[in-house]
C-alpha cells in the first residue's frame, strides 16, 4: 500500500511538472517580440532542450510562410516542430515590414511603404496647432498619427515656430457695446495659421468705414 501510495504521488508530480513546462511555453511567448530572430542565441528563451536541459538559447528555423520550428541552439535538436509566425504588424505600415519578429521571415511584397510626406516643399509647412507648424504623412495606417494620443507629425522632417508677416486689420465688426471694430490678424509666413492679434474701435463708426482705418 505504502509503495502504490509513493508511486502515484510520483506520477502526480511529474504531470504537474509537465503541465508547467507546458504553461510556460504559452505564457512567455510573448516575451519573444522584439528580441533578435533568425538563427541566433535567445536569451530570453524558457525552451527546455529535450537532450540536454543545460544547454541555453534557442534557434527559430523558418519552415514556410505560416511557420517555423523551434531548436536548441547548442545541439540543434528539435523543441518544437512547427509553431506559427508571430507577425511585426498584421499588414505593411510606412516604417514596419511585415516579418515574423522569431525567424525573421518577411512576407514578400511586405516591405515598409514610406512616408507619403505633406507638403513635399521642405520650406513649406502645416499648421499643427497655435506655436508649431510640421510636416505630415498621408497614408492612413501611419505610425505618427498616434502620436500624443491624436494627430502627429514626422519627427524626421523639417518643423519649428511660425514666423509671422506684419499685422493687419480686417472683418469690421459691430460690438454689442453698439461700437464699430476692426479685427487684428498676422498670417504665418509659411503655412496656412493666421493668429488673432487684438482689435481697434474705428473712428468713423458707422457702416461707410471702408477698412483698415484708426
Amino acid at each position: 500500500m505504502k509503495k502504490a501510495l509513493i508511486l502515484c504521488l510520483t506520477i502526480l508530480t511529474i504531470i504537474n511538472c509537465c503541465s508547467i513546462v507546458f504553461a510556460l511555453d504559452d505564457a512567455n511567448a510573448g516575451n519573444f517580440v522584439g528580441s533578435i530572430a533568425g538563427n541566433d542565441i535567445n536569451p530570453l528563451a524558457l525552451w527546455v532542450c529535450p537532450v540536454n536541459s543545460s544547454h541555453s538559447g534557442v534557434r527559430y528555423e523558418y519552415i514556410n510562410s505560416s511557420s517555423h520550428r523551434i531548436c536548441c541552439y547548442e545541439c540543434n535538436t528539435t523543441i518544437r516542430n512547427s509553431m506559427s509566425h508571430t507577425w511585426s504588424v498584421s499588414s505593411p505600415n510606412c516604417t514596419t515590414a511585415k516579418y515574423c519578429v522569431y525567424c525573421d521571415y518577411h512576407v514578400p511584397g511586405g516591405e515598409a511603404t514610406g512616408h507619403d510626406v505633406y507638403p513635399t516643399s521642405p520650406s513649406e509647412y502645416v499648421a499643427y496647432s497655435g506655436t508649431l507648424h510640421v510636416h505630415i504623412c498621408k497614408n492612413s495606417n501611419c505610425p505618427s498619427l498616434e502620436q500624443n494620443g491624436g494627430p502627429g507629425y514626422l519627427t524626421d522632417q523639417p518643423r519649428g515656430a511660425h514666423i509671422f508677416g506684419v499685422a493687419y486689420y480686417d472683418n469690421y465688426r459691430n460690438y454689442l457695446d453698439g461700437k464699430w471694430y476692426h479685427d487684428k490678424y498676422k498670417d504665418c509666413l509659411y503655412c496656412d495659421y493666421t493668429d488673432y492679434v487684438d482689435n481697434i474701435c474705428c473712428s468713423i463708426q458707422d457702416e461707410r468705414c471702408p477698412g483698415g482705418c484708426d
